[in-house]
């Protein structure tokens, strides 16, 4: 993500780029995030305290994101268990679901 770009920035305005990678070791792996940052912007946090100010409007938008999300999602879900109950009530739907999920893994 790279938030120099005006298509990425946050509502805070903090400039940096994000890359997130997948490091292998063996059979396992891991994902991390490497951040690089404009050393004037990171020293001008500092002594503004920015980071409180985003900690704060991050914990206020994430309650009223989390409300919302979950809203969408049991609306989502609600609509799917709809969905199955009424392909389990026609036998040829039933029948035609099972084909198109026993023949999706093999594409």
């Amino acid at each position: 993500k790279n938030k120099f770009s005006s298509k990425d920035l946050d509502p805070t305005r903090f400039r940096n780029v994000l890359l997130t990678l997948q490091l292998h070791c063996n059979e396992d792996f891991h994902f991390v995030e490497l951040q690089f940052h404009y050393k004037m912007i990171v020293e001008y946090n500092d002594v503004s305290h920015a980071h409180e100010l985003y900690n704060f409007f991050r914990a206020e938008l994430a309650n009223q994101y989390h409300e919302e999300m979950e809203a969408r999602l049991n609306f989502m879900l609600e609509a799917r268990m709809q969905l199955f109950k009424e392909i389990l009530e026609v036998p040829v739907l039933l029948a035609v679901m099972t084909m198109a999920l026993v023949n999706s893994n093999q594409m």
